[in-house]
């Protein structure tokens, strides 16, 4: 099944027609969060939401819950909490059942488990720029801005975050 959800997703790459656009940190304006719950709780993911908007970043967050017999909830409205339900066999998003960003100047994917749930999503919003960890070798993902992390560090979303922060401030935006 694995191979197939694989073969419909770099079907769906394909189809969808993304020019990386790089742009400096300071110039994004809005920035689409991705988390999954095996690598973050939710409480860092409100801790990385609350940094960027002290930053004046518009938000948006999508946080994928992958225990399901343990509910999990936000009091802040930005972050979209998912589950498999909200998913169809082949892992795209429900139409019905998830309202996804229009745009945003950057997509963030703070996931160091890589699912293919949260790459539709990664894809699906129109953005300059993708940016996220290296996926392993067997994803079919590929970032516009990647990070290289060392399997032996501590990788948590917060390192992975001021990583791409301190890279993108370096990048001088396209005009």
């Amino acid at each position: 099944m694995d191979k197939l959800k694989k073969y419909f997703f770099k079907r769906y790459i394909r189809k969808i027609s993304h020019t990386p656009r790089y742009i400096s940190w300071d110039d994004a304006s809005t920035v689409v969060a991705l988390f999954h719950s095996s690598t973050s709780d939710i409480a860092e993911a409100e801790k990385i939401i609350a940094h960027l908007t002290a930053q004046g970043k518009q938000v948006a967050a999508y946080y994928f819950n992958a225990n399901q017999r343990r509910p999990i909830a936000s009091s802040l409205k930005q972050i979209h909490i998912l589950t498999t339900k909200d998913f169809n066999l082949l892992g795209r998003p429900c139409r019905n059942r998830v309202v996804l960003a229009e745009s945003a100047n950057i997509v963030l994917d703070l996931t160091m488990y890589k699912t293919l749930a949260m790459s539709y999503i990664a894809v699906t919003i129109e953005s300059a720029m993708i940016c996220g960890a290296a996926p392993q070798a067997d994803s079919v993902m590929r970032y516009d801005f990647q990070i290289d992390i060392e399997q032996n560090t501590e990788n948590t979303p917060t390192n992975l975050l001021s990583q791409i922060e301190k890279y993108l401030k370096i990048i001088k935006s396209e005009k």
